[in-house]
């Protein structure tokens, strides 16, 4: 939709949430009187589980593409904290024994250190499904691509 848009009574807002708790954060309105739209009573709660969304390993699947292994290129690389959460970002969304490439003019022993630093702060030692491999180079010459 336009960036303008109205949500109309119709519409159906959908919240990702890592668990039930969470979702419970966003508080949906209550249909008012003359809408037309008929919510059910667990989703007038704002309150949708949809437990083929979410795989038995953490994986955020939303649709067929994301079955099975990915290679995911990156070419450049944001600042320190940015990359990191890039490639949590991909780690939800990709199946495990996915892997990343990442190629950037920014030394690889910085981009490690980024990526073991925002580990370490969130209480891990790697990602859950993704293995990431670093090359150094101008992501903008073909001869380093």
């Amino acid at each position: 939709p336009e960036g303008n848009y109205c949500l109309q009574a119709q519409d159906v807002l959908v919240l990702v949430a890592p668990h039930a708790a969470a979702a419970k954060r966003c508080v949906v309105p209550r249909p008012s009187a003359t809408s037309a739209a008929t919510v059910a009573p667990e989703e007038s709660k704002g309150l949708y589980l949809a437990e083929s969304l979410v795989k038995s390993d953490g994986q955020l699947r939303l649709g067929p593409a994301a079955d099975g292994p990915k290679t995911v290129l990156v070419l450049g690389c944001p600042g320190a904290g940015d990359i990191a959460e890039i490639l949590d970002t991909i780690d939800v969304h990709v199946s495990s024994g996915s892997s990343v490439h990442i190629l950037s003019r920014t030394p690889v022993a910085e981009r490690e250190e980024w990526i073991l630093q925002h580990l370490k702060m969130t209480g891990r030692s790697n990602f859950n499904r993704i293995t990431v491999q670093q090359y150094e180079g101008e992501s903008t010459n073909r001869w380093d691509m």
